[in-house]
């Protein structure tokens, strides 16, 4: 964690990962939390993710990642690495809507979500590209991502956007400024979970990504306020981001 005012030049940073207890399926970053705006690196970032094999995993990082840079820590490494296309969801429904990145040009751009798979169990090295964003690693500022609209005649198929949690930490979703809910992936069951920002405790790792659906082009953005950032999966506190003006002031349960 840093604090105060006093500049701080960084010349490499790198963040390993590490395991959780007896599941090796969750990945749980190291983690940094940055309350000074004067800290600088001025060489290499690289985040360290673990996959187990064959296992799809959800990632985001905060700066941009060339696809071609990615090592890792076992030779002969075989992997899948693919993005989401709201606009192929939005127009032919759910089917297809899965796209494979070319590894030789791809650049995935800070804060943006893609799935992952290895086939054999390993360590994985992301490094940032050399530009101005991989300052987002230590920066003590908000973070606001425009989404896609992607209109549909189904509402179920509207506006899906994979996006991930900007800061090297965890974030508490009641922070959020948006209200829809939040859907990640549970890599330990192999499934989709919905949270709702109001009502359900869930704390964002570390380069995690997830979905959220676009409300429309009024509301085409979710930010995360610095209030939300933490170091822990605990949720300490409800206090969300003021709401926006969109909400609806009541609320339908329907059981489906």
């Amino acid at each position: 964690k840093f604090n105060g005012t006093n500049p701080q030049n960084i010349n490499n940073l790198i963040m390993s990962g590490y395991q959780n207890g007896s599941s090796s399926y969750t990945n749980y970053p190291g983690q940094i939390y940055s309350n000074c705006d004067n800290i600088k690196v001025n060489g290499m970032v690289r985040v360290v993710l673990y996959t187990p094999k064959n296992r799809w995993y959800f990632f985001s990082l905060p700066f941009d990642m060339k696809i071609s840079d990615i090592t890792h820590s076992v030779a002969n490494v075989q992997y899948k690495i693919g993005y989401y296309d709201g606009g192929n969801r939005a127009a032919n429904g759910a089917t297809g809507s899965w796209k494979t990145f070319d590894k030789e040009n791809d650049v995935i751009p800070a804060g943006t979500g893609f799935i992952m798979q290895t086939n054999k169990d390993c360590w994985n090295y992301f490094y940032a590209v050399d530009n101005a964003m991989k300052q987002n690693i230590v920066s003590n500022r908000e973070f606001v991502k425009t989404l896609e609209v992607n209109t549909s005649a189904q509402k179920a198929n509207t506006g899906w956007n994979l996006v991930g949690n900007p800061y090297q930490c965890f974030y508490n979703s009641h922070c959020l400024n948006f209200t829809a809910p939040i859907t990640v992936w549970d890599a330990y069951n192999r499934k989709y979970i919905a949270y709702s920002i109001t009502d359900d405790d869930y704390a964002i790792r570390p380069n995690e990504a997830f979905f959220v659906q676009c409300p429309n082009e009024e509301y085409n953005t979710i930010g995360f306020p610095l209030q939300g950032r933490q170091f822990t999966d605990v949720i300490a506190s409800q206090n969300a981001a003021p709401a926006k003006n969109h909400v609806q002031k009541e609320r339908m349960l329907v059981n489906v």
